[in-house]
């Protein structure tokens, strides 16, 4: 699709508003029970100074670089970050291949996600609110990347359906999730989790979809006996308690003190660099690179 036939498709099926953000007709509405609009605020916090944030993004951005150079190759990239956050994934790979990218967006159907992506991001990245289950693209990008969102949402395969008719043939899809389900806690059931995965899982949920597997990985092995006992014991909170549980995710999701939050995010980093070289058997969270077939 030319450059110019896609920016028809987009004109007739979004609309920019007056703020610059992109909007789909009828008008999206946010699902609070996959993520709580209140903690956007928090994200933003979090994902430019959290040990866990920062070392995923090292480590994204490390076992991404040799796709990314291979799919830009013969022309620069057009990619969006669905489920986006407050765009801190989009301003890392943004420093870091922004020269392999012809066009770089991101996507959530909160407006509150958006306007904090807006003021952090350059003015170049477009900002779209978009239903996941309803992206209004054929073949619009040619990598998509989803950072812990599917385990947010009621039918993942669904979303991925819809994700393979927007991606152009050869095109990426990234994923990545909470690991395994016996690391199942009630952090998952505070923060919206549906379920967790296992390479196995993911790789059939892609394939189901069309797609088929770059690369499947474990990570935040290093750390993850820390994850599973700072988890074992569950708050005296009941799951239905909306204020006392945003209160619990907001105190313990917020950035650690420096003394602990350095040498956690050294360690992640370590693990990126030897990710390139070894394998783990495991870790609480899970990566997929999935490619859409050519013709």
């Amino acid at each position: 699709m030319s450059s110019q036939n896609a920016e028809s498709t987009v004109a007739l099926q979004y609309q920019q508003t007056p703020i610059g953000i992109w909007r789909p007709t009828p008008p999206v509405m946010h699902r609070v029970s996959a993520f709580n609009p209140r903690w956007f605020s928090l994200l933003s916090e979090i994902e430019q100074r959290h040990f866990w944030h920062r070392g995923r993004l090292r480590y994204l951005l490390k076992a991404l670089g040799p796709y990314l150079l291979s799919h830009s190759a013969k022309h620069r990239l057009s990619a969006i970050d669905i489920g986006a956050g407050a765009g801190g994934f989009v301003k890392g790979l943004d420093r870091e291949y922004g020269s392999l990218f012809s066009e770089l967006a991101v996507g959530d159907s909160s407006e509150q996600a958006l306007g904090a992506c807006k003021s952090k991001l350059p003015t170049s990245v477009h900002c779209y609110q978009l239903d996941v289950y309803r992206l209004l693209w054929k073949e619009r990008w040619d990598a998509i990347f989803m950072l812990d969102v599917v385990e947010h949402l009621e039918d993942d395969q669904r979303a991925l359906c819809e994700v393979y008719q927007a991606l152009r043939p050869g095109g990426l899809l990234v994923l990545t999730a909470p690991a395994f389900q016996r690391l199942w806690s009630h952090n998952d059931v505070f923060v919206g989790h549906k379920r967790r995965y296992t390479k196995k899982r993911f790789d059939a949920l892609a394939t189901n979809a069309g797609f088929e597997a770059c690369h499947l990985a474990y990570f935040c092995f290093f750390l993850s006996p820390l994850v599973y006992l700072s988890r074992l014991r569950s708050p005296r909170i009941d799951a239905s308690d909306v204020a006392a549980v945003e209160a619990y995710v907001e105190k313990t999701h917020r950035v650690p003190s420096a003394w602990i939050n350095t040498p956690l995010r050294l360690i992640f980093e370590l693990e990126s660099r030897l990710a390139s070289y070894l394998s783990f058997p495991w870790g609480t969270s899970v990566l997929g690179i999935f490619e859409k077939p050519r013709r």
